[in-house]
């Protein structure tokens, strides 16, 4: 008699323990489906290395003008703000070839680039040209519609001789993407 008990005891054991191992390899097969759904997530869930370089070189950009040009580009927030200050920078100085306005423009062209990119392949998705093709020929065409732009600009105030107006406006342009490139800064940083 204590066999026949025995033995219905050690079946009932091997059956649990047999049921004990079909749920934990039941629940080790879920968590490893549920860690590859969430690691494929994750792989999606951030921006391509190339965007994250271009938004980090604007950022050490920005820091290089704050660092360096803090003068200047507090002049530029003033002159941005009111009017009676861009007379006085321009007579200052060349002020297009100054380094500070070189890395603002830089700044903006990188900035505005990412942006239309990010928001180019949003809208349209099957667009040939992704990644960082599409933002070199993003950042391309702004270029050159820019040096169209100042190339007319400065025509336009030779042949009607009016330089000192032109440049002026060239001013007032260049402190209106100063400020773009600094409003959309952080935008472009929370949208990757």
């Amino acid at each position: 008699m204590p066999d026949s008990s025995n033995s219905i005891f050690d079946s009932t054991v091997i059956i649990l323990s047999q049921e004990k191992v079909i749920e934990q390899t039941s629940s080790i097969n879920i968590i490893s489906s549920n860690s590859k759904q969430y690691e494929q997530q994750e792989k999606t869930a951030f921006s391509p290395p190339w965007e994250i370089g271009v938004v980090l070189f604007s950022v050490v950009l920005l820091a290089i003008l704050k660092r360096v040009y803090a003068k200047k580009m507090s002049q530029y927030a003033n002159a941005f703000i009111s009017n009676r200050f861009i007379g006085q920078l321009t007579r200052e100085e060349r002020s297009s070839e100054s380094m500070s306005v070189i890395l603002l423009e830089t700044m903006y062209f990188i900035i505005i680039s990412v942006f239309v990119c990010s928001l180019y392949s949003y809208l349209n998705p099957t667009f040939i040209l992704r990644g960082f093709n599409g933002f070199a020929l993003f950042l391309l065409v702004l270029v050159a519609l820019h040096l169209l732009k100042v190339i007319a600009n400065n025509l336009i105030g030779w042949l009607l001789d009016i330089n000192t107006i032109i440049r002026d406006f060239q001013f007032l342009n260049f402190l209106g993407h100063a400020a773009t490139a600094t409003a959309l800064s952080p935008i472009v940083i929370l949208v990757l």
